[in-house]
């Protein structure tokens, strides 16, 4: 009796641990993520561009957060053929990243509360005509009780004890050069991926974002809602870097 529990011991544990890590890997964090893409024809690869930033500031914490953004980004347009021109004169597209975290309205009810106030009654007067038998008609005044009400007297704004943040990545490419005809750099495509929840951490979505970027201009996904998981191969390869 005793061999045979030995036995059966190690395959028990075997079990216990394959249950652990599939139940490990079913719970793994994932991020929705919405999308708002916008291209002229399908980018090709093979481009060489130049990254520009928008809106990011000139302090030192700024700059250290466009080198990681900047990291991620070249990473995702590597995956679609893309590479960074030795040169700006030898540039065929700009690439403008903008990129930021803004709090959004919170969840858990409505922007704002209606104030009451107890309104007092009091007595109005109205006019009465009545007709006799004779058929004689008479009018006359007489007063009317008016009862106390409730009445709306303004509105309490309220702060929302759960905010939710807004993390955004946009990626937009324009001609580097503007055409002989015309004179004009036109815009090539845009993709901007945001994704809304509790969380304010930017660092850690910014790969995220930079993923479905790079799906997106491969044509994988389009405008609209996905959800990413944490260990998705896409956000593997972007946090790795080049």
């Amino acid at each position: 009796m005793l061999s045979a529990v030995a036995t059966l011991r190690p395959l028990l544990v075997r079990l216990v641990a394959g249950a652990s890590l599939a139940l490990a890997a079913g719970c793994a964090t994932s991020y929705p993520v919405k999308i708002e893409a916008a291209s002229a024809g399908r980018p090709s690869p093979g481009l060489a561009y130049r990254i520009e930033f928008k809106g990011t500031g000139s302090d030192g914490v700024a700059r250290l957060r466009e080198a990681e953004a900047a990291g991620y980004v070249r990473t995702a347009l590597s995956g679609r053929g893309f590479y960074e021109a030795p040169s700006a004169a030898r540039a065929d597209v700009v690439i403008e990243v903008e990129f930021g975290v803004e709090p959004v309205r919170g969840e858990g009810g409505p922007d704002r509360l209606p104030i009451y106030a107890e309104v007092a009654g009091g007595v109005r007067e109205e006019t009465v005509t009545t007709t006799g038998p004779d058929g004689k008609t008479t009018t006359e005044t007489v007063r009317v009780a008016v009862p106390p009400r409730r009445e709306v007297i303004g509105y309490q704004q309220l702060v929302d004890a759960v905010p939710v943040y807004r993390k955004f990545l946009r990626v937009q490419a324009r001609e580097a050069r503007p055409q002989e005809k015309d004179g004009v750099t036109r815009d090539l495509w845009s993709v901007r991926a945001t994704s809304e929840d509790r969380s304010d951490d930017l660092r850690r979505y910014l790969p995220v974002l930079a993923s479905v970027t790079m799906r997106s201009l491969a044509g994988e996904v389009g405008s609209g809602e996905v959800r990413v998981a944490e260990d998705d191969p896409d956000v593997a390869f972007v946090r790795r870097g080049l």
